[in-house]
């Protein structure tokens, strides 16, 4: 997965090795009021519990890491643990998320999320899938504590991406291909 906006940039190279369980590489750029903060890390993710409906499906996932962060040329050891749960029928869409950065000297970043969107049309599984979506985040220690974004995602086969701007202009493409 890769997230960008102008703020922050999020990459995550997965690889599921179980069912329910994946580790996954992770280097984030945050921009903070003092200055740019990178992370880089490995990563441990694992699906706590699904619901499989008929017409719906619903998810909560935890994810933990350890590595290290460079930030105002200090480098020094970083750590994430976050929980996401989301939940989504052919027609709509809603997720929440939590995660909070751990650095040295008591720092901590925290990052939400909130989503909800609808599908204008019911998609088949091999057909091109769209969502409107509203993302709704709060950054509160980075440059933009609260974002508004309307965006469009599109899934097609393996491939999803996201296209949108916030409210205040700041844009955001993301983008995931499952192997």
């Amino acid at each position: 997965m890769i997230w960008n906006q102008s703020f922050l940039n999020d990459t995550l190279i997965t690889y599921s090795f179980a069912r329910q369980a994946a580790i996954a590489g992770r280097f984030q750029r945050m921009q903070r009021p003092q200055g740019e903060m990178y992370t880089m890390m490995p990563q441990f993710d694992a699906l706590f519990y699904r619901w499989n409906m008929d017409d719906a499906q619903a998810n909560i996932y935890g994810y933990a890491g350890f590595g290290g962060s460079r930030f105002l040329q200090d480098t020094s050891w970083a750590a994430i643990s976050g929980i996401e749960a989301d939940a989504e029928s052919r027609r709509l869409y809603v997720s929440g998320k939590f995660q909070t950065f751990f650095f040295k000297d008591n720092d901590r970043v925290y990052q939400s999320q909130f989503r909800i969107g609808a599908a204008p049309y019911l998609a088949q599984f091999n057909e091109l899938s769209s969502w409107l979506i509203l993302s709704v985040q709060h950054e509160p220690q980075l440059t933009r504590e609260w974002i508004v974004t309307p965006m469009l995602r599109m899934f097609y086969k393996n491939v999803l991406w996201e296209i949108g701007s916030s409210f205040k202009g700041d844009w955001m493409i993301n983008g995931m291909v499952h192997f």
